[in-house]
């Protein structure tokens, strides 16, 4: 479904339509064919589906007046904003389904919350910058920048990619894989991604570009941040 905005003509549009994509980029507006993605049915794919399910079915399985808090609190906090900036409100359902799929980036299986959680203000990570590189031998990945508040209960959910060439500066959304979800309390807005990277990608060559986005998560509320994206050139010494 593509969303619209009209002014003398169009203004904005984002979506699809039929065969036709609509979105924007750095150079402008562009239509390019709809494209239907390679499903590869990996483990981790699988697991994600299984658990998507099994929250959709607890929906199912809540109280009446579960149900009703949730549609409530939807309705009069955690505001979302659509691919056009545009403000809008998560019914009951999307809103349960949203702060449990998050939980489940933390580690949790099933579902976490059955009673809707009181909003809350996340910290956050500034000035973020990422190192990549080869010691004498040894890998290392670094992830730090100005924690902005304590960390209590809350992670910090890193994606990466694989090593890529120095000319992407805007990888596709494919490109990053979750590699895990670190405790910010005492880390000093430092993290060390060193195992968590190797265990998805292998080494970076001297002069691949390595991408991580990050979101901020409260690990009680499944509340997420936006995302910031950071990249490091690897080098060898």
């Amino acid at each position: 479904m593509a969303k619209v905005i009209f002014g003398g003509g169009v203004s904005e549009i984002r979506g699809s339509i039929a065969g036709q994509v609509f979105s924007r980029n750095g150079s402008g507006a562009y239509i390019r064919n709809r494209v239907t993605p390679v499903n590869p049915q990996s483990a981790s794919q699988s697991g994600v589906r299984q658990n998507l399910g099994a929250i959709a079915t607890a929906w199912k399985d809540l109280t009446e007046q579960q149900r009703n808090a949730w549609k409530a609190a939807a309705a009069g906090g955690f505001t979302q904003r659509d691919s056009l900036g545009n403000a809008f409100q998560l019914s009951g359902q999307q809103l349960f389904m949203k702060l449990n799929t998050a939980l489940f980036a933390a580690g949790s299986t099933g579902v976490t919350l059955t009673d809707p959680p009181a909003e809350v203000s996340l910290d956050q990570l500034q000035n973020a910058a990422l190192v990549s590189q080869t010691v004498t031998g040894t890998f290392s990945i670094t992830l730090s920048g100005d924690l902005i508040g304590t960390g209590a209960n809350q992670k910090l959910v890193v994606f990466a990619t694989r090593a890529l060439s120095q000319g992407i500066s805007n990888p596709r959304k494919a490109e990053f894989k979750l590699i895990g979800a670190f405790d910010m309390s005492g880390s000093g807005g430092s993290f060390d991604l060193t195992a968590a990277y190797s265990a998805k990608f292998p080494e970076p060559p001297d002069g691949g570009k390595v991408f991580v986005r990050f979101h901020v998560l409260q690990a009680q509320t499944g509340q997420t941040s936006n995302s910031t994206k950071v990249a490091a050139v690897h080098t060898v010494s």
